[in-house]
């Protein structure tokens, strides 16, 4: 085929160089871009969650767990008695393997209380930094968004429960193999649901991915007893004290630091990442003084709670998030302007 041997080596050299170039190619746009997220400087705390942050994790657990210990709250079905309005809002997003479930609820008017406990200034001093720190087109919305709480405040249980609700928290279910599911940040689990998810498959992993985001792990771990249970220490330890049982791995654990006397039996990150098989990918982000987070990757989507509140690419943000009139719509921006001073960006 070649005239020589030195002919024979260019063209082997040739096709070498050829085969190299499109590996790397190949390699560099299928690599996963690393996460990153840019908070914009530093974020001032307020006082009373400084005062949080400087305590050791001995003290600020427990004490976690005394103000926050996990208590669903009431939603359509528990108010009304009936289905008339479904609190559920289920999607298929990956067909056979990922669905969503946005759950509605009503807001525990102590929930309100407990917050205003982390927040510096009056109602009327936050109102009016809130419309201030707004974007010029957004002001007069805005206005609109805390007449509306206001009214909607002034509600009975009853008319709020058949306007929906106000508040949402979405849970993902996972088809992570033929048979078995992953539930990441779980809702509530009426027996509808339970019927619903196990038509899909059979529930194998629970896993929380914030440990403030608590209110319905113990229900899902009831609802599901053979499940392995994935969370924060932080979050087994609010579970437990309304009686759940012991979380198989703590995913704020970690082998290579040293782990407090009282985990050091307990499954740690790497355990739970050995479990999953590779079928799903777990990456633990330390999070602010009152949770730790757990990102999530499966069938190429990622999934995260507690991290992001709100996109500073307004363009990525929900399609309503500006012009929305429900009390959920107004709940998101009066959120987005009023509580998190600080756009974050993630590439």
């Amino acid at each position: 085929m070649f005239e020589d041997s030195s002919n024979f080596a260019i063209a082997l050299q040739f096709f070498t160089v050829v085969l190299a170039t499109r590996w790397l190619l190949k390699s560099k746009a299928t690599a996963a871009k690393k996460l990153n997220v840019d908070y914009g400087g530093d974020v001032s705390l307020p006082l009373p969650l400084k005062i949080i942050a400087s305590l050791p994790d001995s003290i600020r657990i427990p004490l976690l767990v005394k103000l926050a210990k996990p208590s669903p709250p009431k939603d359509s079905i528990d108010i009304l008695g009936t289905k008339e309005v479904d609190p559920y809002k289920k999607r298929e997003i990956l067909p056979g393997k990922i669905w969503g479930v946005k759950y509605t609820c009503i807001t525990d008017p102590e929930l309100g209380k407990f917050l205003e406990m982390f927040m510096e200034g009056t109602k009327e001093e936050r109102k009016a930094a809130a419309i201030q720190n707004a974007p010029d087109h957004l002001r007069a919305i805005l206005k609109e968004d805390f007449d509306r709480k206001q009214k909607y405040d002034a509600l009975s249980d009853v008319e709020k429960a058949k306007l929906g609700g106000d508040s949402c928290q979405e849970m993902f279910v996972i088809k992570i193999n033929a048979d078995d599911l992953l539930l990441y940040n779980p809702v509530r689990m009426h027996l509808e649901m339970i019927d619903w998810i196990n038509q899909r498959g059979q529930v194998k992993y629970i896993v929380s991915g914030s440990s403030a985001h608590t209110n319905h792990l113990p229900g899902t771990a009831a609802a599901f007893p053979n499940a392995i249970i994935i969370c924060a220490s932080a979050a087994d330890a609010k579970c437990q004290a309304v009686g759940m049982r012991p979380a198989d791995y703590l995913y704020d654990l970690h082998e290579d630091e040293p782990l407090p006397k009282s985990y050091l039996h307990r499954g740690t990150m790497k355990h739970a990442t050995d479990a999953l098989n590779g079928q799903a990918k777990l990456f633990h982000v330390r999070g602010d003084v009152m949770t730790q987070s757990l990102l999530l990757l499966a069938h190429g989507h990622l999934f995260e709670v507690d991290l992001v509140y709100s996109s500073s690419d307004e363009t990525k943000r929900e399609s309503n998030f500006e012009t929305g009139s429900s009390i959920i719509h107004s709940g998101h921006r009066l959120f987005t302007h009023a509580f998190v001073s600080e756009k974050v960006k993630v590439r």
